[in-house]
Formats: structure tokens, C-alpha cells, sequence
């Protein structure tokens, strides 16, 4: 989303808002999915905007933006999962910590990619050995990648030989 857009969207917000509604929130600027070891995840990058100020409210950090890491809908099953058994934010990680305030986009774009493959690891490393994750990582494999039951129990074969 070019700045344009953006203004051009800050914009549509002003003219619908009324009383009751924040006069600040979030615009998403892009969207990328990415793949490692065959699990998708995809980055997001958000712009903060006030009404009063635009984008120009700094909001959260120096720069006004920030990354987040969120799973593909496709994988809802799998983190839903996942996060019953006790493991907090599978896939689903930001950069708008305290001591992340300074960080270049970089930098955020790095420490997300990083809690990926973190998560990811994991998966592989504990949670897999689990006899029902392996159903339903496969189940939502097929969902994502549109590729046969075959193909994907392949794919997560090579990844774990």
C-alpha cells in the first residue's frame, strides 16, 4: 500500500467516524506469506494513525509501525490446537514490546522471521510427536498447499528424516 493509499485511507476512516469510535487505529500497509521447513506464516506490516495527526502520531514506536507474525487462516486448526495444550502465541508474535521501540523495520522484520522459525521448530522438535497434531498438521497442509494427503505427509517426512 503506497502512502496515498494510505492518507486515502485514514481519510474514509474520518469521514465514517462518529462519537464512540477511537480516533486512532492500525492500518495494514502489506502483507507477505513466507515458508520454512514446508509450515507457512505470514508477516504483516501495520501503520499507526490518529485521526488528529494522521500518520504522523508516532502511536507505538519512533517509526509509527511495526511487524506482526500471524498464522494463514488455512492453520487456525493447528493453532487452536496448539494453544490448548499450553504453548502461548504459536504464530502469532509483534513487534510492540518496550524494548523494541527504537528498532528499525529490519530489525523487526528479523525478530519476526526468528519467533517463526522458533515456533516452527518447536512444532517439529515437541509438539509433532504428538499422535493427534500429526492428523490435523496434515489436515491443514492440505488446506493451505492444495495438495493431496500424499504429497504433504512427503513433504513433512522430508523435514523430519
Amino acid at each position: 500500500m503506497s502512502i496515498y493509499e494510505v492518507l486515502d485511507r485514514i481519510d474514509q476512516i474520518s469521514k465514517e467516524w462518529h462519537n464512540g469510535l477511537s480516533r486512532d487505529g492500525l492500518i495494514q500497509v502489506w502483507r507477505k506469506s513466507y515458508q520454512y521447513r514446508n509450515i507457512p506464516y505470514e508477516l504483516a506490516m501495520l501503520q499507526y494513525f490518529t485521526l488528529d495527526q494522521g500518520i504522523f502520531g508516532k502511536g507505538m514506536n519512533q517509526l509509527g509501525r511495526h511487524v506482526v507474525l500471524e498464522y494463514p487462516q488455512e492453520l487456525r486448526k493447528l493453532v487452536n490446537y496448539i494453544v490448548g495444550l499450553g504453548v502461548d502465541g504459536f504464530l502469532y508474535r509483534d513487534t510492540l514490546h518496550a524494548g523494541q521501540s527504537d528498532w528499525t523495520l529490519e530489525m523487526m522484520m528479523q525478530e519476526m522471521h526468528e519467533e517463526a522459525q522458533d515456533c516452527i521448530n518447536q512444532l517439529y522438535s515437541e509438539l509433532l510427536p504428538k499422535d493427534e497434531i500429526k492428523e490435523i498438521l496434515i489436515e491443514c497442509l492440505v488446506k493451505y498447499h492444495r495438495k493431496s494427503k500424499e504429497n504433504i505427509i512427503s513433504m513433512l517426512l522430508s523435514e523430519i528424516l
